[in-house]
Parts: structure tokens; C-alpha cells; sequence
């Protein structure tokens, strides 16, 4: 699983149904050309374990969530170098990261 990639990327929606199908064609072992029953819904599958599920995770709410954690860590770690450096170069206002404008050229 990229759990670096989806922790730093928005995964397109494209990328995220291929993963989900090769990991329910290895389960359920459907190939290309046959179809195979399902005893149980992806829905179940992916539910925790202790609830009854095989603790599959659902890969958009996953990409969610670890961005989501950058959000979070640039709110409370605030000597953070990668702070500091986003701080300089987008400002400081709220989440709105866009560049600054340039204050002069450099020659």
C-alpha cells in the first residue's frame, strides 16, 4: 500500500477503485473473465475486526485522514522546520496557502 504518497497526495478517485479491485480480486480470486459469488459485502469487509469485518481499510477515507494529519500538525508543532518553511513561503494567514507575491527581483 503508498501510505507515504497518500499521506503527502490526494489519490485520484481512478487510482483508488484499480487498488480496491485487485485487492477484492485477491480475495474473493475472481480473475478477468470469471465471476465468482460473494458471500459477504465490501462494506462488511472493510469493516474492523472487533465489529466483525477483516479490518480492510477503505483507501479514500485513508487518504482523507493522513492528509488531514498535516493539517493538524501544522497547527500544534510549531518548531517544526517544514513549518517554518511553508509559514515563509505561503504567509501566515489561516490555510490559505498560496504563494506570496515577490517583493523584488533578485539579480
Amino acid at each position: 500500500m503508498p501510505i507515504y504518497q497518500m499521506s503527502i497526495f490526494r489519490m485520484p478517485k481512478v487510482v483508488v477503485r484499480r487498488i480496491e479491485k485487485v485487492q477484492r480480486d485477491f480475495l474473493w480470486g475472481g480473475g478477468n473473465m470469471e465471476r465468482k459469488v460473494h458471500m459477504v459485502k465490501w462494506e462488511v469487509v472493510c469493516t474492523d475486526k472487533d465489529k466483525g469485518g477483516l479490518g480492510l481499510r477503505k483507501l479514500a477515507l485513508l487518504n482523507k485522514a493522513l492528509l488531514g494529519k498535516w493539517i493538524w500538525r501544522y497547527a500544534y508543532d510549531k518548531d517544526n522546520l517544514w513549518r517554518q518553511v511553508i509559514k515563509v513561503k505561503y504567509g501566515q494567514e489561516g490555510l490559505d496557502w498560496r504563494p506570496k507575491r515577490q517583493m523584488g527581483r533578485l539579480v
